[in-house]
């Protein structure tokens, strides 16, 4: 069985390597949703205080 899925893990690496750019762009869209759920959660007590001034 892993003789005969090893040239399928050899097919699969150029999918990989074109996935690559749509890896990094998860990842600045998820350190936008990182940030988006930071603000919300740690910020929201803060702009709720904020907003009582």
């Amino acid at each position: 069985m892993t003789n005969y899925q090893l040239p399928i893990t050899n097919y699969q690496l150029p999918i990989t390597n074109y996935q690559l750019p749509i890896t990094n762009y998860l990842h600045y869209y998820g350190r936008a949703i990182v940030f988006h759920n930071l603000k919300s959660n740690l910020g929201g007590t803060i702009w709720q205080k904020m907003s009582k001034f």
